[in-house]
């Protein structure tokens, strides 16, 4: 192991990693620090592959940040903006997922700029030319010319550095459990211990742990984003119409809720989400499903029909390695 950062190759790029590279500075909402790059640890490339999420990563006390197939850890103290929206606030520092802005001129807010991490979504990034890379927690990173831009393919993000946070941000990247979720292979097989719920249609295992609760209403004041009650949660109405709060989870980093809540009802108003927003399987035991790729991180969101054609909402608090969540989803399949 040694402290160095990532390599850095020539400043001449092919213009689709330009491209990428102005992207990315521009959804963090600022310009890049000119203060040098991230100091990391780096190890060598691990001697086989495959999706892995390193819990130890995360330092004592911070919390995971996961967005796609990566996940971050950060001071409780941070701030979370995520997919699409503007915050400002008195953060230590600031997490910006996707399209989220931190502090635009728009909101006529001035607050001091945190150090901020912006992470965005890169399907194919282009890194051919960017020579060896380097390795943190296993995965390759590369860094282009530059400062305090990290490109990782294995996934599909880039992540972009304002300011000087600490260094142990850098370092706890590793997989997120969702990319654990929705790794291609076998369904894994459901532990003995476990017990199986029959509910709105299709049928399910959980850890025998995880106590059911049968409610009128789904929780109010939830989002798609940390599930607001653990274990089992089976609603059989929409939430109740209340005034709530604004949700904490979009202004914090907030550790999810492990568990899974399956709504038997359809939202006034709500369609099926198109294909185009759909990932991962199509099928689970004979089942159509949609796992929504909105939201991207936290939970995971999945539409699933019936046979009769009645479709479901059900969600999957994305949690520690991610192997429960995926026992979890691979177990649906249509009650008898």
């Amino acid at each position: 192991m040694t402290n160095d950062p990532p390599s850095r190759a020539s400043p001449t790029r092919p213009i689709l990693l330009a491209l990428l590279i102005a992207v990315t500075l521009g959804g963090a909402g600022c310009s890049a620090s000119t203060s040098g790059p991230v100091t990391t640890v780096v190890g060598q490339k691990p001697a086989t592959s495959g999706v892995n999420v390193d819990v130890t990563a995360t330092p004592t006390g911070w919390v995971p940040v996961d967005y796609g197939d990566a996940q971050i850890s950060v001071p409780p103290t941070w701030g979370l903006i995520t997919e699409g929206a503007e915050a400002c606030g008195p953060w230590s520092g600031v997490v910006i997922l996707g399209g989220g802005q931190w502090c635009p001129p728009a909101m006529n807010v001035h607050e001091p700029q945190p150090p901020t991490v912006a992470i965005r979504t890169v399907p194919h990034p282009n890194v051919g030319d960017e020579g060896p890379p380097s390795y943190i927690n296993g995965l390759a990173v590369y860094a282009p010319g530059l400062p305090q831009l990290y490109i990782v393919p294995a996934l599909h993000i880039a992540m972009t550095f304002t300011g000087q946070p600490p260094a142990q941000v850098l370092r706890s990247l590793t997989y997120s459990p969702r990319a654990t979720v929705l790794a291609s292979g076998p369904a894994p097989t459901v532990p003995s211990g476990w017990h199986w719920i029959t509910y709105g249609g299709i049928r399910f295992a959980a850890p025998s742990a995880w106590r059911v609760q049968h409610v009128s209403n789904a929780p109010a004041c939830g989002t798609d984003v940390v599930l607001p009650v653990g274990g089992v949660v089976l609603a059989a109405a929409p939430e109740l119409p209340i005034s709530c709060p604004a949700p904490l989870a979009l202004m914090r980093p907030e550790p999810q809720v492990a568990g899974i809540e399956v709504d038997a009802f359809q939202a006034s108003g709500t369609l099926p989400p198109p294909r185009t927003q759909c990932q991962g399987p199509t099928m689970v035991d004979r089942l159509e499903v949609c796992i929504q790729t909105d939201p991207a991180y936290s939970a995971l969101v999945v539409q699933v029909w019936t046979t009769g054609l009645a479709r479901l909402t059900v969600k999957i608090g994305l949690s520690g390695t991610g192997m429960t969540d995926r026992i979890v989803l691979h177990s649906i399949r249509q009650a008898s």
